[in-house]
């Protein structure tokens, strides 16, 4: 019948001489990789916000991440829910983007063969709402329990969080329930073992 194709036209020998399709390779430090280069990425445009800001009095920029890279009552108010998870890649200042980094270099290759890099991937971005979503419960929850500060209620609602420190202290602490026995060099010096850290 023209227009179809018999049975014959995939031929075993066909197939054993058909190109083999290429995969890309399996190389799971791309996460490492990748996770650092976003954050990298959002620190330099902060600085360059800022730089827009005081050299030449253009706010524009500044504007944009202010809206799109914080976590804050804010935000989420104004419809912009995916700063939720964008603010878990922000810093505005170098010794907090340095801190979490240099963190995140002595957690993250430690913890990536223990549980793959799927999981590495959740964790951060999981983490990173979950910290966005305590930031914003804190005020309305804990506040009160603790202080009782009415004040400091109506303060807090709109201030607005950032940075990877809820990621990153959440890989540190799942390598330290998974090898509790394991070492860390506290300031590059001090050996403690892993479970500690977490405290």
């Amino acid at each position: 019948m023209p227009g179809k194709l018999s049975p014959a036209f995939f031929s075993a020998r066909t197939l054993r001489t058909a190109r083999p399709v290429r995969r890309a390779p399996s190389n799971p430090q791309y996460i490492l990789y990748g996770l650092f280069g976003v954050n990298a990425g959002v620190y330099a445009l902060w600085w360059y916000a800022r730089d827009e800001a005081v050299r030449n009095g253009d706010n524009r920029m500044y504007r944009f991440m202010m809206s799109n890279f914080t976590s804050g009552e804010p935000n989420l108010r104004a419809g912009r829910w995916w700063t939720l998870l964008t603010a878990s890649f922000s810093h505005q200042e170098f010794a907090h983007f340095g801190f979490n980094m240099l963190t995140f270099a002595f957690t993250a290759p430690a913890l990536l063969p223990v549980i793959g890099a799927p999981q590495m991937l959740t964790l951060y971005i999981g983490s990173g709402l979950a910290a966005s979503l305590a930031s914003l419960a804190w005020p309305y929850v804990v506040d009160p329990l603790l202080h009782g500060d009415r004040f400091s209620l109506a303060r807090k609602r709109y201030s607005l969080t950032q940075g990877a420190s809820g990621s990153v202290y959440a890989m540190l602490a799942a390598y330290a329930t998974m090898r509790p026995a394991a070492t860390f060099y506290l300031y590059f010096a001090l050996p403690i073992p892993a479970w500690v850290c977490p405290h």
